[in-house]
């Protein structure tokens, strides 16, 4: 196929979030899933427009500059396929209100698949900076799910990575120039989210932001937690009331050692050329 660069469209992916939020009304496989998930709040799916992207996406852009206008956005891959086809999709916003990012979670069995996808580019925007502007005290995720449970259960203050590799320069920018005081970091409670943590706390460390680790149970993410605790909320509250400082000359040693990774985000999981 022939290489189409890619490049944001923000008026692309509104549509292309919109048309996800309205099939997964109908999902008979999505929605399940978000249910099993903890996560079939009707509000909370209209508050942050989940969606479902099936085989094909059905938008209004149509002939071959439409389907070169998809594969430049990163929706559609250079081989045809839909790239967030069977995914549960979670729209990232630019504080302009434009269309980031589109963060997807295969719902099926995925065998050695990525189970999250990302468009392909340089990273943008953060899931819920309203928060930032909301908030001097910052609960910060691994991921979207994790962000979606604190919501559901209370706890609007809270932003989420696109994974543990994800935090950069943007989010400390964004994080100091809103005057947040305090993020507490509730990454995943095993070595790699460990050493994400650390990592973040060296890079807000350096610009005078405190980090406090959230300890879940070893093994377990912010939803393993809610899921099985209940109730869920007064759990929350109380591993989040217990979180920790974080030792800032340990994680200002880790910090500066991925400093320059921090400054060029990285690529969306999965190939998206495939």
């Amino acid at each position: 196929p022939v290489a189409v660069p890619f490049g944001p469209d923000p008026e692309l992916l509104r549509l292309a979030v919109e048309a996800y939020a309205r099939a997964l009304k109908d999902s008979a496989a999505a929605l399940p899933y978000l249910r099993s998930r903890g996560l079939d709040d009707p509000s909370l799916i209209e508050t942050f427009q989940l969606g479902f992207a099936g085989q094909a996406l059905r938008i209004g852009v149509c002939g071959e500059t439409g389907r070169e206008r998809l594969t430049r956005a990163g929706l559609v891959r250079r081989t045809g396929h839909h790239h967030f086809a069977g995914c549960l999709t979670m729209p990232v916003y630019t504080e302009q209100g434009e269309v980031a990012n589109i963060c997807g979670r295969r719902i099926a069995p995925v065998g050695e698949l990525a189970k999250y996808l990302v468009l392909p580019g340089p990273r943008a925007g953060i899931w819920n900076w309203q928060a930032l502007t909301a908030h001097t005290e910052i609960l910060l995720c691994e991921g979207i799910i994790d962000g979606l449970t604190l919501y559901q259960e209370g706890f609007p203050n809270v932003i989420a990575c696109l994974g543990v590799e994800d935090f950069c320069m943007g989010y400390v920018e964004a994080i100091k120039r809103h005057g947040v005081r305090r993020v507490l970091v509730a990454f995943d409670r095993d070595e790699a989210g460990d050493r994400g943590a650390e990592r973040v706390a060296g890079m807000l460390g350096r610009v005078g932001v405190a980090c406090y680790r959230v300890e879940l149970p070893k093994g377990m993410d912010v939803n393993d937690y809610a899921r099985k605790v209940a109730p869920a909320r007064k759990a929350l509250e109380l591993v989040i009331e217990r979180a920790r400082p974080m030792d800032l000359p340990t994680c200002t040693l880790v910090a500066a050692s991925v400093m320059a990774a921090a400054m060029s985000p990285g690529q969306a999981a999965g190939d998206p050329s495939a």
